[in-house]
């Protein structure tokens, strides 16, 4: 059985390396089996073309075996051209809307890593069992050796080299599931690094941010000084639609790149969704938050950038920025940040309005 799923998964992925492979998938199967197999299939084709395991190696393998003709060609024409995919291939493969990590995705991983570990512990009990099976077949023939001392030595032979046959067939099974397992490991390991990142800034996402809010001590006892700001780029859809959705990403990435340096490693700065970036200030209180917003937004008014493309000033950068103390639930904190940025917008935009903080 294991040989077979060995040669099974070995045909699979010699199939992937082809231009022309074709999934089948039984017209019966349960929409969790679909599932189930789309994620199983997803981890080979990666680890078959040593692709990293990053939201947008995850998004294009997603989309290339569920049948996304767009992204299967441009997938085949790569193979036809170099014959394998890098990472930097694939990374310019514009990457659907639908994000390539999700929580199903780990979960599935860390459900076949589970039964790995299991098929790793049942190979090892069936060889310890083996080996008592020995034992006690070789005592019998030693009590039998006195009435036919011929007859059992050559039967302790033959079961000798039937248990030296086992053993080395268990040995390989349990050297396929450790290396199996110890991929497994390192894919949950990498998929739940980057479900935390995003992709385009290389910034912690929303989730970690919301992580850290409901790590913050609450209640009666919270005396910590934290502060909550959410600051929103002014007039980027303009950019956008300016200069074109690839510009726009750069400078995402460039303002995000900025705000981390600015405002330090003492700050937890995440992408909380578009052009808005969440920052959390702990132990901080709102004049020394304040200052090192007012220092980033200074700074940044101060540089005027162009378009890489076609040299076109995209001018000044500028952001908005509303800013609360933390005071007992953090999410209502967050709100009360939400409702002062947009006085700042509504203000003239390029300020920071200090919001009321919200008590629990």
């Amino acid at each position: 059985m294991m040989a077979l799923a060995l040669a099974t998964t070995s045909a699979r992925l010699s199939a992937w390396l082809r231009p022309e492979r074709v999934r089948e998938i039984p017209a019966t199967a349960s929409r969790a089996d679909v599932q189930r197999r789309l994620h199983d299939d997803i981890g080979h084709f990666l680890s078959a073309h040593d692709l990293d395991f990053n939201d947008h190696n995850l998004a294009i393998a997603k989309a290339h075996l569920s049948g996304d003709t767009e992204i299967s060609g441009q997938i085949d024409m790569l193979l036809r051209t170099s014959g394998h995919l890098t990472d930097a291939s694939v990374a310019a493969i514009k990457k659907p809307g639908s994000s390539g990590i999700d929580p199903e995705y780990i979960a599935d991983v860390a459900r076949r890593l589970n039964l790995k570990l299991a098929e790793c512990l049942r190979i090892v009990n069936a060889s310890s069992a083996s080996g008592n099976a020995y034992r006690t077949a070789m005592e019998t023939l030693e009590n039998a050796a006195a009435s036919d001392p011929a007859g059992s030595f050559t039967r302790m032979i033959a079961l000798t080299r039937c248990v030296v046959d086992l053993t080395r067939d268990m040995e390989g099974q349990l050297d396929t599931a450790r290396r199996e397992t110890e991929r497994l490991r390192s894919n949950l390991q990498r998929a739940r690094r980057d479900a935390d990142l995003d992709h385009l800034t290389q910034l912690p996402n929303r989730r970690v941010f919301e992580r850290l809010l409901d790590a913050l001590p609450q209640g009666d006892g919270a005396v910590e000084l934290n502060c909550v700001a959410l600051c929103d780029i002014d007039d980027f859809k303009s950019i956008n639609d300016q200069h074109g959705h690839e510009t726009g990403d750069r400078v995402l990435r460039f303002i995000a790149q900025f705000l981390r340096t600015a405002l330090g490693d003492g700050v937890q700065l995440t992408r909380y969704g578009g052009e808005e970036f969440a920052c959390l200030f702990e132990r901080t209180d709102t004049q020394q938050a304040h200052e090192l917003l007012e220092g980033a937004r200074a700074g940044l008014r101060q540089r005027s950038i162009a378009s890489r493309d076609d040299g076109r000033p995209i001018g000044h950068l500028t952001f908005s920025a509303g800013l609360v103390r933390i005071v007992g639930d953090p999410r209502a904190a967050v709100r009360q940040a939400d409702e002062a940025l947009y006085q700042a917008k509504h203000a003239g935009k390029n300020q920071i309005v200090i919001g009321a903080a919200a008590a629990a």
